[in-house]
């Protein structure tokens, strides 16, 4: 693939371009040049830079807590037994002492709805504690 541009980009530069297309064609190839690629101090990959707010803060911790609720789900199948786990659960997230630098969540958080990114990396920072 290499040499195909190569030698396509040398019979450009010598001013051939019919031989260039044949060039592109006979290997599958098409001539065509993105705008993109000659603008001056632009980087296109630093357009697609992740999110950390929403990709790990929301995807991946939510993911987490989601998982674990699932995996204590069929771990223990009896919805009973699921529902006095996931509420000594709770029980042990409402027990953590007050600190400095930690939320204090009161209620379930089995049953939150809509938490924001720093809730979820204060649960993050009780989790295992509390597993």
């Amino acid at each position: 693939m290499k040499q195909v541009i190569s030698s396509t980009n040398a019979l450009r530069a010598v001013g051939n371009h019919q031989d260039a297309e044949q060039e592109l064609k006979t290997n599958g190839l098409i001539g065509i040049t993105n705008p993109l690629w000659n603008l001056p101090h632009i980087n296109i990959y630093n357009t697609i830079t992740p999110d950390f707010l929403h990709q790990v803060k929301k995807g991946v911790w939510e993911h987490i807590i989601t998982w674990f609720k699932l995996l204590i789900r069929t771990q223990y199948g009896d919805v009973w037994l699921t529902t006095a786990y996931l509420t000594e659960f709770d029980t042990c997230f409402s027990l953590i002492p007050h600190f400095h630098g930690l939320k204090h969540f009161p209620y379930d958080i089995s049953q939150l709805s809509q938490t924001t990114a720093s809730e979820f990396a204060s649960i993050m920072k009780i989790l295992l504690a509390c597993a």
